[in-house]
């Protein structure tokens, strides 16, 4: 059946709710991941300088550095802010133009009595497939954090006070073959004559990686997909959210953090299914009931369908395009 116009008025009304939904649950995402235990967690599975560290170490001691550690703002609860805030998240250039990222931040890193700096950036990106590369946009990102560092850590000639860059992109929907991995991309040195070598802080200077969880297929799961399915991409309630980052991550469950958990589980849990309920209900409450039901259902099917090809924002800007709404249409299977 093609799209009728009853069902393409729903549909725009659906379309509404749904981005809001979206919204919110990236701003969610965001707010849960900027926890500093949660970032020491990523930073302890991610990187190889804080594998042999605690993930509570990390966060207290090491992430910001000092003595940006000391100046958050005070915990709504009455205990002091674990959550990022020192940097800001603007990368502007005049010539390059301005970008944001979700979550930008300073750490160090113990290294022959000393500390190493680090920039590190952390990405919530729910749709895998956006119509570019997501490791040619990070490896952007990690170009625009080093030559941002240009007149604040180094100036020519002094390059050996670069600091390395690392971003971290969480990936809760992602496509078939990248489900429950987690995949490092970094520069190596390889010899093509001869066997020449050199220290590895001088060129291992920018890191990506992907951490692509598989929602509740980590019932069984330990490490940073496990911890990451259950905060983004599970379908569990929020109270079994909570005893398994606090049970097996230790992670203290803070009031802020456990409202931050409440928040994940509700807008996680049928982000389009609600939507397409409200943009129903409010298409019988205009008196156009007629035709609705089977569109509704049939955008259903499609959410569901791209939602497992990790496509989710295709349907976002098809409820609003009828041709490109009949185009998704039309690849469904059949039933």
């Amino acid at each position: 059946m093609a799209i009728n116009q009853y069902s393409s008025i729903a549909a725009g009304i659906v379309a509404a709710e749904i981005a809001d939904r979206r919204d919110r649950y990236d701003r969610a995402c965001k707010r849960l991941l900027s926890e500093k235990i949660i970032l020491g967690w990523l930073l302890h599975e991610c990187l190889e300088e804080y594998r042999m560290i605690d993930p509570k170490d990390i966060a207290e001691r090491l992430i910001e550095g000092v003595p940006e550690v000391g100046t958050v703002p005070v915990h709504a609860d009455g205990v002091s802010s674990p959550r990022i805030v020192g940097m800001n998240s603007e990368d502007s250039s005049l010539s390059e133009g301005t970008i944001w990222y979700d979550i930008r931040f300073s750490a160090v890193v113990p290294s022959n009595g000393g500390l190493i700096g680090v920039v590190v950036n952390v990405e919530a990106q729910n749709d895998f497939h956006p119509g570019y590369s997501l490791l040619q946009r990070a490896s952007y990102y990690c170009a625009r954090m080093m030559s941002a560092q240009y007149g604040r850590n180094f100036t020519h000639p002094h390059y050996e006070k670069i600091q390395k860059v690392c971003s971290i992109w969480i990936c809760p929907n992602p496509s078939a073959n990248f489900r429950n991995t987690v995949t490092r991309y970094a520069m190596a040195e390889t010899n093509l004559v001869g066997s020449a070598s050199a220290k590895r802080g001088e060129y291992d200077l920018t890191e990506i990686v992907l951490v692509c969880p598989d929602g509740d297929k980590q019932q069984k799961g330990d490490g940073i997909l496990r911890l990451m399915g259950m905060l983004l991409a599970s379908d569990q309630d929020s109270e079994v959210r909570k005893t398994v980052i606090s049970e097996e991550f230790d992670i203290p469950m803070s009031e802020r953090l456990s409202d931050e958990v409440d928040d994940m589980a509700d807008l996680s849990k049928g982000v389009f299914e609600r939507g397409y309920s409200r943009g129903l209900e409010l298409g019988r409450e205009q008196g156009i009931e007629q035709g609705i039901e089977q569109g509704y259902e049939q955008v259903a099917r499609l959410a569901a369908y791209l939602n497992e090809q990790g496509r989710s924002d295709e349907l976002l800007a098809a409820l609003t395009d009828p041709q490109m709404l009949s185009k998704l249409v039309s690849e469904l299977p059949d039933e």
